[in-house]
């Protein structure tokens, strides 16, 4: 994963609110998809490796964006 995208994702994932069909859309664009829904989101790659993330649906303090971006590097680059 190149440095600019890492950028990106960090900049969708400031000010993450909720969970929605724009960032499923922007995820899957990198290979994650959602596995399940409820009051948190599990997300994997399409390829199986480096197993799951959980994702709040509606996070509650500032920092949890970039919490979970940072979780999602180190998905996508678990098997790099």
């Amino acid at each position: 994963m190149s440095k600019v995208e890492k950028e990106a994702l960090k900049r969708t994932m400031t000010g993450y609110k909720h969970f929605n069909a724009s960032l499923e859309r922007f995820l899957d664009s990198y290979g994650i998809v959602v596995v399940s829904r409820n009051s948190h989101v599990k997300v994997r790659r399409s390829d199986g490796f480096g197993g799951t993330v959980t994702l709040p649906a509606t996070p509650s303090d500032h920092r949890s964006g970039m919490n979970s971006a940072l979780q999602l590097i180190r998905l996508l680059e678990a098997a790099a």
